[in-house]
This record gives C-alpha cells, structure tokens and sequence, in this order.
C-alpha cells in the first residue's frame, strides 16, 4: 500500500497550455488535474483491491479442495515452483488475468 507521501496528488503538468492564461483558468487547470490524480489514485487502489480479494479466492478454493503440489501442477498447468508459490501465498509474480485464469482452470 502506498504511503501518505505516495498518495499525495501530483498535479498533472500543462507547459504548453497555461501561456497566457489567466490566474483563475491556471488555478482551475490546477483543481482539474488534482481531481484527475484522485480518480486515478482510487481507481489503482480498487483494481489492487480486487486482485487480493480474488487471489484469496483462489487460494481459499485451492486449500479447501485440499490439493497436493503435483495435482496444483497438472489442474493449474503450472510448474512446481509456481504451485509452491501458489500455496505459499506468494502472488508477487501473479497479474490479476492469470489468477483469473486460474481461478477458470479449477473451476474447469
């Protein structure tokens, strides 16, 4: 999770645009692109949020079929390590689409 410093709003640059612009209209391009960096900003926490809740699906559903490495391996078509991992609830190297897909795969 970011931290404050992180989360803070990083106003969107405009060179080219605010030449000759008014105060008022810099100030306003200002107060759009703090609310654009807010957006963005929510928007990455909900998509991060949805992939923890849907690896923990997966990994909820992998522990309560009570699957061995080697049946992870075949069902998942993944490699050993990646079951291990799997089990181990490392997701560092797992996107959102390949846990959805394997979340496809046990439901298969």
């Amino acid at each position: 999770m970011p931290s404050a410093d992180e989360r803070k709003p990083t106003l969107i640059s405009f060179p080219k645009a605010v030449n000759g612009l008014t105060d008022s209209e810099k100030a306003l391009l200002a107060e759009q692109s703090a609310k654009i960096h807010e957006l963005i900003s929510g928007t990455s926490m909900a998509l991060s949020e949805l992939r923890t809740g849907a690896f923990n699906v997966l990994f909820d559903l992998t522990e309560a079929m009570n699957l061995d490495t080697w049946t992870l391996c075949e069902v998942l078509d993944v490699s050993p390590s990646q079951a291990r991992d799997l089990m181990a609830k490392e997701t560092d190297d797992l996107t959102t689409e390949t846990i959805l897909l394997y979340l496809d795969r046990l439901r298969a």
